[in-house]
């Protein structure tokens, strides 16, 4: 009876597992950080799918310009300097060299298990460690008023027809145009979707309702009204335009504005008065005068 007796390599192939192959790569590679470069990492593993795909042969041909090619390699020189590392490592063994870099290295991959895995191995629990603990350090609960109906959170405001929930766009607009989104997306030449400037005026709208009790809905209404009137072309709302706007000077300009055009119409009334009260008493003083005379 003829026995036949397995050598270390085809042993090695038949029970080779492609995980123990890239640990112990890591382990070594983690060891000496100053043998191991991209190149390196690169060939091997390429090396690695190679032989799988040709089924775990125990040896078998690299072709030189397809590792180079496939991994983006350029020169030969370093190609070849990389692949004598991993051999004199004892990643690779080297069968047959090639003749030239147009032809095939023979090669087997190698059962590399020198490195201890002890390294790494408390190198990455001391790391996952660290991260979760700065996970649970920096996580904190945040509790939210919600809707049981509609899931929507709740915007505090003293004044229910001005609020989130209850004021309508059409409350801000004297034209009494929606501007909730349209069925159809009409997108402009310039590629923007016209009702994206509907939904960033309902972002203005929102901006304002701090400023409720202070200002008052009128106020508010008619500042939103100025600032929101649209550009030519609709892209755009006129506040949009602006270098610089800060709602909360925009919005105290904007009330002495109207106070002054309030104030104006009184006192122009109260001139006016005077004028007449004055009229009226040089009449009166020439009817006393000629009735004296008589």
């Amino acid at each position: 009876m003829r026995v036949k007796h397995e050598t270390g390599i085809s042993l090695f192939i038949r029970n080779m597992n492609i995980y123990d192959l890239s640990r112990n790569f890591f382990n070594f590679s983690f060891e000496n950080p100053e043998k191991i470069k991209p190149n390196h990492i690169a060939i091997y593993f390429f090396a690695v799918e190679h032989c799988n795909r040709l089924g775990w042969k125990e040896k078998f041909g690299l072709p030189t310009t397809m590792v180079m090619e496939a991994i983006g390699i350029k020169s030969y020189t370093t190609y070849i300097n990389s692949l004598n590392d991993l051999v004199s490592y004892g990643f690779i063994k080297m069968i047959e060299k090639s003749k030239n870099q147009y032809s095939s290295n023979i090669v087997a991959l190698s059962n590399f298990d020198k490195a201890h895995d002890k390294a790494l191995d408390k190198a990455l629990i001391k790391h996952t460690s660290k991260h979760m603990l700065k996970q649970c350090e920096s996580t904190v609960s945040i509790d939210k008023q919600i809707y049981n109906n509609t899931n929507t959170q709740i915007n505090k405001s003293t004044d229910a027809e001005f609020s989130t929930e209850n004021l309508h766009p059409q409350d801000l607009e004297d034209n009494n145009q929606s501007l909730i989104a349209k069925k159809e997306n009409t997108v402009s030449p310039g590629g923007r979707a016209k009702n994206d400037v509907d939904n960033r005026k309902l972002k203005f709208r929102d901006k304002l309702i701090p400023f409720l009790d202070e200002y008052g809905k009128d106020t508010l209404r008619e500042f939103y009204n100025y600032w929101t009137e649209n550009s030519k072309d609709g892209l755009k709302f006129r506040m949009e335009a602006q270098k610089f706007f800060d709602i909360k000077r925009r919005l105290a300009t904007w009330s002495k504005t109207d106070k002054f055009k309030q104030a104006e119409p009184q006192s122009k009334l109260k001139k006016n008065l005077s004028v007449l009260d004055s009229v009226l008493q040089t009449l009166n003083e020439r009817e006393n005068t000629q009735d004296a005379i008589q």
